[in-house]
């Protein structure tokens, strides 16, 4: 943030993981902000408004905004002094993190590779460009999450829930889905290249132009699965 008149900054946590820094405006008072990583704005007191992305949003105490990654806002205090706290985390690579509960969070563009994140609930959270390379997610629920661009490249999600999960474009690479459910998942354009679906679930699923070469395709359950154009060398599968 740009220091600013009637502005007061104070940086409450940074350890590498996580950054918390407080805020606190003057009536009418304004702040230029970006972020990267992605990050959570929370009021604690006042009123105001954040401008970003062409938009503008009122705020009063206990709202949260989401602050996308490289994104820049401004934040300005109505007839109240405003207090808030940015929060951005900004790496979770390599945690143990076993039975967490991400249920609905913004972890977009989150660096959560190599985590330990088996049997975690990240239903409905939006995971897009998340790099969780290597990640172990087994068993993890993930039904509905958006993930768009997601890096999974050698994760293991083995009887994960990804129904209905939004995964297009998404690096699936050597992933280990195996028994995982992908029922309604959207798989448009995936790179699933050597990845095994031995026992998935792919029932309602769209891979349509997805790179499909050399996944184990065959051995899932392709109940009105949609591969039109989809790369299917090595799969033991013919187009039609």
């Amino acid at each position: 943030m740009e220091a600013a008149q009637g502005a007061q900054e104070r940086l409450w946590v940074d350890d590498g993981a996580l950054r918390a820094q407080a805020v606190r405006l003057d009536p009418g008072a304004a702040v230029d902000g970006a972020t990267e990583p992605p990050a959570a704005l929370v009021v604690l007191g006042g009123d105001g408004t954040i401008e970003a992305g062409g938009q503008r949003t009122p705020l009063s105490a206990g709202d949260r905004f989401a602050l996308p990654a490289g994104g820049a806002y401004r934040l300005q205090a109505g007839q109240a002094p405003l207090e808030a706290v940015v929060l951005a985390v900004t790496t979770m690579a390599g945690r143990s993190l076993p039975g967490a509960r991400l249920a609905g969070r913004h972890l977009a563009g989150a660096d959560l590779a190599g985590a330990d994140l088996t049997g975690a609930d990240l239903a409905g959270a939006d995971l897009e460009d998340a790099i969780l390379a290597g990640a172990d997610l087994g068993r993890a629920r993930l039904p509905g999450v958006h993930a768009p661009g997601v890096d999974l490249s050698g994760a293991s999600l083995a009887k994960a829930d990804l129904s209905g999960a939004d995964l297009r474009g998404a690096i699936l690479a050597g992933a280990d889905l195996s028994d995982a459910n992908l029922s309604r998942a959207d798989l448009r354009d995936a790179d699933l290249t050597g990845a095994a679906l031995d026992g998935a679930d792919l029932t309602h699923a769209d891979l349509r132009e997805a790179d499909c070469s050399g996944a184990s395709l065959a051995a899932a359950i392709r109940d009105h699965t949609r591969i039109e154009g989809a790369v299917l060398d090595g799969t033991g599968l013919d187009e039609d």
